[in-house]
């Protein structure tokens, strides 16, 4: 089957390390140009799809696809001032509130009829056509919006109409 890239890499990289003298780091260069053409495709370490050679982004030594990376590179952040402020002066300057997705209106409209909720169970109510992570990205961005927020009941997080 033979090494991974990745493996590769490793191995590569501790050979340097370890002082392994001029030869090492000379092969170490042409092992480099040989690992840019190695293989047409390659894998993203995140969702699995495979992605073509020269599209794939490399982060904290793992290969992404473009979507995994931007992923990694801008983490939920439910609770950030500065995005309410941003969203806040947004629906000020448009003057409409019409710039939901459908999935925020969605959300918005099973929380007015069913009252708050569990993340795990407003999934479930969108019909499971979206990802936890994807639902919490939405809720975050609502959140931005003062839409909605989430309370704690006991051990459990609750997630409500603002």
């Amino acid at each position: 089957m033979g090494a991974r890239r990745e493996e590769i890499l490793e191995t590569t990289g501790v050979a340097i390390l370890i002082g392994g003298g001029p030869k090492v780091t000379y092969c170490s260069l042409y092992l480099m140009d040989e690992l840019k053409t190695m293989g047409a495709r390659m894998d993203c370490d995140k969702c699995g799809i495979t992605v073509a050679s020269g599209d794939e982004r490399n982060h904290q030594n793992q290969i992404f696809c473009e979507d995994c990376y931007m992923i990694a590179l801008s983490p939920i952040k439910t609770c950030d001032p500065w995005a309410v402020h941003s969203a806040k002066n947004f629906e000020k300057c448009t003057g409409e509130t019409k710039h939901l997705t459908l999935v925020q209106a969605e959300i918005l409209q099973i929380l007015k009829a069913e009252g708050s909720m569990e993340p795990a169970m407003l999934l479930g109510k969108l019909g499971g056509n979206i990802q936890l992570e994807d639902l919490q990205r939405e809720f975050s961005t609502l959140r931005h919006m003062e839409k909605v927020k989430g309370e704690k009941q006991g051990q459990n997080v609750l997630w409500r109409l603002w």
